[in-house]
C-alpha cells in the first residue's frame, strides 16, 4: 500500500480558503499515521489522491491516479434533494452535485463530514464518516489572557447577522466575518474568552465541524447556539437550548468561569483524536 497521500485542491493561497483547516486537520492525521502528505493542483506519481467535493481533476488524470493508487473524495456539503443543499443561492448546488456524480464513478473511496450524507453517498461506494478531532501537530495553543469576550468568524448572513447585532448591544464582540489568513484567525481566537459558533440558518442540523475543532485546538471555550443533530465532536461542547435567546445564553456563559467550559469541551476534544480517526478510514 502506498504510504504517499496527496491532497488535491486548486488555491493559490490556501491560509486565506475554506479548505485549509481541512487539509490541516485531515494531513496531520495521515502523518500520525505514517504517510508523506502532500497538498496543491500537482500530483505526485504514486501518490493516493484525495480531492475536495467541488474540485475534481479531470477523467483522464483520474484515470492515471487510479493505474498506480487510489483515488477518493471528501464531501463537506449536505446532499438534499437531489441536490447539494445551497439554501442562500451562494451557488447552484443542483448543478454542483451533477459535477460530482459524473466524478463519482470513478473513486475508490468516499470520506464525508455529514453523517446524514452517508446513505446516499453509498449509492457509489461505501463511504466513511470523517469527523474532525485533536491532532499534536497542530496549532499551539499558549498563556494568553484573553482580553475579548466574544468573537466570531465566518460568512455574514441575515440569520447570524441578527444573532451578532444583538450581541453586540450587550457586550464586546469581535465579529470581522471572513479572514484573510488563518494565523490571523488563530490570533484572535487564542484573544477571546468564548468563540461563538452560529449554524448556517435557523434550520441547519450541525455545528461546522472544522471551525469548532480549530477553536478546541487552541484551548479556548465556545459558544454555539442549537443544532438538531450531533456528533461526538459536537457534543464536546454545550450548546444553547432549543428556542433560548442566543444573548441570554451567552450571558450565561459570560458569568462562569472560561476556563473551566474550556477545560471540560477540551478534554472531550482531545479524546477524538485525527490519529485514530484516520487510521479507521
Amino acid at each position: 500500500m502506498t504510504r504517499r497521500f496527496h491532497l488535491f485542491h486548486c488555491k493559490p493561497d490556501l491560509a486565506a480558503s475554506a479548505l485549509v483547516d481541512l487539509v490541516t486537520f485531515i494531513g496531520a492525521g495521515l502523518v500520525e499515521n505514517g504517510f508523506t502528505v502532500t497538498h496543491g493542483p500537482e500530483i505526485p506519481v504514486g501518490a493516493a489522491v484525495l480531492c475536495f467535493e467541488g474540485t475534481y481533476p479531470d477523467e483522464e488524470t483520474i484515470r492515471r491516479i487510479r493505474s498506480q493508487g487510489a483515488v477518493g473524495c471528501l464531501v463537506t456539503e449536505i446532499i438534499s434533494g437531489g441536490r447539494f443543499y445551497d439554501w442562500m443561492g451562494h451557488w447552484d448546488g443542483g448543478v454542483r452535485w451533477q459535477h460530482f456524480e459524473r466524478s463519482a464513478g470513478h473513486f475508490d473511496f468516499l470520506w464525508t463530514t455529514v453523517p446524514q450524507n452517508l446513505e446516499i453517498l453509498g449509492r457509489y461506494v461505501r463511504p466513511h464518516f470523517i469527523e474532525i478531532g485533536y491532532s499534536p501537530l497542530i496549532g499551539i495553543p499558549d498563556d494568553v489572557e484573553p482580553d475579548i469576550d466574544f468573537s466570531y468568524f465566518g460568512k455574514m448572513n441575515p440569520y447570524r447577522e441578527r444573532i451578532l447585532s444583538d450581541m453586540a448591544r450587550h457586550f464586546r464582540v469581535v465579529a470581522p466575518g471572513g479572514t484573510s489568513n488563518a494565523a490571523e484567525r488563530d490570533r484572535i481566537v487564542r484573544r477571546t474568552r468564548f468563540n461563538i459558533m452560529l449554524k448556517q440558518s435557523p434550520d441547519w442540523p450541525l455545528p461546522s465541524a472544522t471551525r469548532l475543532a480549530s477553536i478546541l485546538q487552541l484551548e479556548r471555550a465556545v459558544v454555539r447556539d442549537w443544532t438538531l443533530d450531533q456528533t461526538r465532536q459536537s457534543e464536546a461542547v454545550p450548546m444553547a437550548a432549543e428556542g433560548q435567546d442566543f444573548t441570554d445564553y451567552c450571558n450565561e456563559a459570560l458569568k462562569q468561569d472560561w476556563r473551566v467550559l474550556r477545560g471540560d469541551a477540551v478534554d472531550a476534544f482531545k479524546r477524538l483524536r485525527m490519529k485514530d480517526i484516520m487510521e479507521d478510514a
